[in-house]
């Protein structure tokens, strides 16, 4: 039971996350540029990503999963700095994240211990 109480919390906080980053990518990125979609959205994308969103017809951020948003993010990062003030330590905020976020993904049969749920 109380494996699946970690794994039903991490699920949530990961949803959680994957909402709020596409709430605040939604409000910053079209700041950027008129056309941001393609040059903050699609061209940041990972080919599979990439071949996902255009395979799903994927036409807004709240589509796209935790793992595309944060790359997103990052790789629009230089973008979202020219319309707002972000610290580089925020940037690394998005890649600790990513790690948190790999890390629970690829995981085995086991449940992940702390080291692979947070980052250190």
């Amino acid at each position: 039971m109380e494996n699946d109480y970690v794994v039903n919390k991490m699920n949530a906080y990961l949803h959680t996350a994957a909402i709020e980053l596409a709430r605040w990518l939604g409000e910053i990125l079209p700041k950027t540029s008129s056309e941001w979609w393609q040059d903050c959205v699609l061209q940041k994308l990972s080919y599979s990503q990439g071949e996902i969103a255009k395979n799903k017809g994927i036409t807004k951020l709240e589509e796209f999963d935790l793992a595309a948003l944060l790359r997103i993010a990052d790789k629009s990062w230089y973008a979202l700095r020219s319309v707002a003030y972000l610290p580089t330590k925020e940037r690394e905020c998005i890649r600790e994240m990513l790690h948190v976020r790999n890390n629970w993904a690829h995981c085995g049969a086991a449940i992940p211990g702390k080291d692979a749920i947070s980052y250190d």
